[in-house]
């Protein structure tokens, strides 16, 4: 089931302070200087293409490691912070040589930072939260898979990010198993 809808985002600056907060309650730090720009359609389009990305449909964030940026498309409240969630988890260590880890290690940190939405009634949005199915795209989908095998193995989400980040797993070392 779909959560209702939450307030439409147009402006970064409508989402800075959840930003903040949710990370802090999440590390007990405050958030790095990341650029968070919240982008109409067009925006986010060209924006995207400057950066060297391929579009398709339903690309909804991304993010730029060189300038520390975080670029999403404008969205109703939940789903906006789940992105840039998603976003500052790419952003939070370097990025790792396979592609596969790398969105483990996002989807990891989103997964961490969703539970600390929901935990703590952040923008009173914890009926709101809810994960999407990853693309189908052997990439996003494999990630998801890796991640969600892990959850339901025990691992914490924030360990999982941890170990990813330093490399001390891999996807790459749990196929066929």
């Amino acid at each position: 089931p779909s959560a209702p809808k939450t307030k439409f985002i147009k402006a970064t600056e409508q989402v800075q302070e959840f930003v903040e907060q949710i990370f802090i309650e999440l590390t007990g730090k405050e958030l790095p200087c990341f650029n968070i720009t919240v982008c109409d359609e067009r925006e986010f389009r060209e924006i995207h293409t400057q950066f060297g990305g391929h579009w398709s449909p339903g690309v909804v964030g991304f993010c730029s490691h060189t300038t520390k940026s975080i670029f999403v498309l404008e969205n109703n409240l939940a789903e906006l912070l789940l992105t840039i969630g998603h976003e500052i988890g790419h952003l939070l260590s370097d990025p790792l040589p396979n592609i596969i880890d790398e969105e483990a290690k996002a989807m990891a940190f989103a997964s961490a930072w969703a539970q600390t939405i929901h935990d703590n009634n952040i923008g009173n949005l914890k009926n709101h939260i809810r994960m999407h199915q990853p693309a189908q795209n052997g990439v996003h989908n494999v990630a998801s898979l890796f991640v969600n095998n892990m959850l339901d193995n025990g691992s914490m989400a924030m360990d999982i990010f941890e170990q990813l980040s330093r490399k001390y797993i891999s996807n790459t070392f749990c196929r066929n198993l």
